[in-house]
């Protein structure tokens, strides 16, 4: 019990930040994740070429709404590289994060493909330039140098 209350004078007086979100943007960086910065950002939606928000199952592409969010799937997949922009998150990881298991088999490895395929497609003529393949061709990563907007719950 004043384990609590210490914890809620610190949040009170700024000493302890409890943010319930994570906010990245392409031009900011990561914002504080509170209440106020959400609200705000959100108001700007159609303002960034994408923006994702997790929390309100939300897509939108250059202020155009993407039906992605019924999709597990390619939500699953659309979160790992995101999350982390810019950042190659390799085959095995990506499937490992989405799927629940190993990457396995050959038919494991064209079913990512595959997905990878269906999320660049629904994602329109920028989709290719949004979720690159490394160099490598070992992995995915989300391009970074694009407007974006990340929103999700920690």
């Amino acid at each position: 019990r004043l384990e609590r209350s210490v914890e809620q004078f610190m949040i009170r007086f700024g000493r302890l930040k409890n943010e319930p979100y994570v906010i990245l943007t392409e031009k900011d960086g990561r914002m504080a994740g509170n209440d106020e910065n959400l609200v705000r950002v959100r108001e700007q939606s159609s303002a960034f070429g994408i923006f994702i928000d997790f929390c309100e199952n939300r897509l939108l592409l250059n202020g155009r709404f993407v039906p992605l969010f019924k999709k597990t799937v390619l939500i699953g997949m659309m979160f790992e590289l995101v999350r982390d922009p810019g950042k190659v998150v390799s085959a095995p990881a990506l499937f490992r994060a989405v799927w629940g298991r190993s990457l396995e088999s050959d038919s494991d490895g064209s079913n990512l493909r595959m997905n990878i395929s269906r999320l660049r497609t629904l994602l329109g003529e920028k989709g290719t330039d949004l979720i690159r393949s490394s160099e490598e061709k070992s992995g995915y990563f989300f391009n970074n140098e694009s407007d974006f907007c990340l929103i999700y719950r920690k």
